[in-house]
């Protein structure tokens, strides 16, 4: 028999294997920690987030006060979940500014103080005015804090309310200011929940539809056979492909009516429902010579109840909404009143408010290729083209405004009536959107002309229509009616949670959601 030298491994042998697994193993173990707190923290941000957006909506609703009670802060704290750590109940505290500023930004000194009541400063500063040039107005600012616990990380929250820029926004030196308070009655901060119907959500479905439709688009193209098709969806996922290429028309439908009948009890007699429809348009792309069916007609019609209420009495209606923006592109708005009120004939009054007022909150939208639009001196042509009211030749140069807001008042939307048949069932709306030119006293004028709604014809050259021969009759500027003045309590709200460590010190994690409130 053959005598084998079979002595086994070493111990140096499986030393030197382990070293070598472990030089192997760490950098994919390191790459696996990293990963996981990407992740982590990935999860964390949208959780802040998340709690941050509904900050600002319960913000939105709030009274400002001159001074809040303990009670009031408790509450607050309450409904802002802010809890300690151990889930306990938590505290907010409170600080606030008040001042009378200039059309500048100036303050005057000896005006006003925090010890005096809101109507006391108002007087004070009617008072001033009545007497001095340049006008002043009165400037809050209020800055609550405290502490939260979100998915088991704790934050700092900040929230501050300020009215500044808005307060100096009204003074010019060729019109007076007047005190809200004596004109501005039933002014949001005020509104009592029995006698008005406060739509506030209209705008929080946009997202939902958009996340869904592109979603549908992606799933399309990655089940497809064709290897461009996959490409193309992988583009759409990573950015260097614009999804809005393949829509050719996105409208969304906000319906509220009114109506006294199919209600749940015999102490309330009227109904209030606000209903959303968004329905698109796409172009099939044609990839590698194959059309790629991308929906079915459900697919492209979308339809939500925003709102359902019954009241007592007929209330107030506040519709509060932003213009509706698709993937960064702006759709067409057609804005439904009905009055199905079958009773006594009763006028329903909608107020429509357009939360996001400034050209700052709007960007992204770029002149065609090759078109140069004459515009004001401090505009670029860039520029020109995010703006809430067109400017310069652009509403000429792309074939129509960059968007449309049509008000349809009945439930036949492709018949215009006349004043005689509009008063059968009456309804007036108040708004503050699509500004035109100054009135006399300074005020901005809506610019409307009666016809059909020129939903998905951008070559329309008008910014509102409504569909009566005479639109005067039932729309109209917000400062038209009693409930409202262009001085109102407008101000912006801004949330900022900073992300504390295991010691309570304060990180480099921070969340800031920004937003204006139209508390008229």
């Amino acid at each position: 028999m053959k005598k084998t030298d079979n002595k086994g491994i070493s111990f140096i042998e499986i030393l030197i294997a382990v070293v070598i697994f472990t030089i192997a193993v760490i950098p994919i173990g390191n790459q696996l920690i990293v990963s996981m707190r990407i992740g982590q923290k990935a999860d964390d941000q949208q959780a802040a987030t998340d709690y941050a957006k509904s900050v600002v909506e319960t913000m939105k609703q709030m009274e400002l006060q001159n001074k809040y009670s303990t009670e009031d802060l408790e509450k607050l704290a309450s409904d802002l979940q802010i809890v300690n750590q151990d889930g306990s109940a938590g505290t907010l505290t409170t600080t606030r500014q008040f001042g009378a500023i200039d059309k500048d930004g100036n303050y005057i000194d000896g005006l006003v103080d925090d010890t005096m009541t809101i109507d006391q400063m108002y007087h004070n500063i009617d008072l001033y005015n009545k007497s001095n040039t340049p006008q002043v107005a009165l400037a809050r600012n209020y800055t609550f804090s405290g502490t939260t616990t979100v998915d088991y990380r704790t934050y700092n929250v900040e929230i501050t309310m300020d009215s500044s820029q808005y307060a100096k926004s009204e003074l010019n030196s060729t019109s007076s200011y007047e005190d809200p308070n004596n004109v501005n009655l039933g002014n949001l901060s005020s509104l009592d929940a029995k006698t008005t119907a406060l739509i506030s959500n209209v705008s929080n479905y946009d997202a939902t539809v958009a996340d869904a439709v592109e979603t549908s688009i992606i799933t399309s193209l990655e089940n497809s056979e064709l290897v461009d098709a996959q490409q193309l969806a992988e583009k759409l996922k990573n950015g260097t492909s614009n999804i809005n290429n393949i829509f050719t028309g996105m409208t969304k439908k906000i319906k509220v009516t009114v109506t006294d009948s199919g209600l749940s009890s015999t102490t309330n007699k009227y109904k209030v429902t606000c209903y959303l429809e968004y329905d698109l348009s796409v172009t099939n792309p044609v990839v590698g010579g194959k059309t790629i069916q991308l929906f079915s007609p459900s697919d492209l019609h979308k339809q939500y109840i925003a709102y359902e209420q019954e009241f007592e009495e007929l209330p107030a209606i506040y519709l509060m909404y932003n213009q509706f923006m698709f993937h960064g592109d702006f759709g067409d708005d057609l804005i439904v009143a009905q009055n199905n009120i079958t009773g006594d004939m009763k006028t329903v009054k909608l107020y429509v408010v357009r939360t996001n007022t400034t050209d700052e909150k709007i960007s992204g939208i770029t002149p065609p290729s090759g078109t140069v639009p004459s515009v004001p001196e401090e505009d670029t042509p860039e520029t020109s083209y995010n703006r809430l009211v067109p400017v310069g030749d652009r509403d000429k140069i792309i074939g129509g405004y960059a968007y449309s807001t049509s008000f349809v008042i009945g439930s036949d939307e492709n018949a215009i009536l006349s004043a005689d048949q509009w008063s059968n069932a009456p309804v007036e709306i108040y708004t503050n959107i699509l500004l035109g030119a100054d009135d006399s006293e300074g005020r901005k004028t809506l610019d409307i002309t009666g016809s059909l709604p020129p939903v998905g014809d951008t070559t329309t050259p008008t910014k509102l229509t409504v569909n009566l021969t005479d639109p005067t009759v039932a729309v109209k500027p917000l400062y038209e009616d009693e409930r409202y003045s262009e001085q109102g309590r407008i101000y912006d709200i801004r949330v900022k949670l900073t992300r504390l460590d295991s010691d309570g010190n304060e990180t480099s994690d921070v969340t800031i959601i920004d937003t204006t409130k139209g508390d008229y």
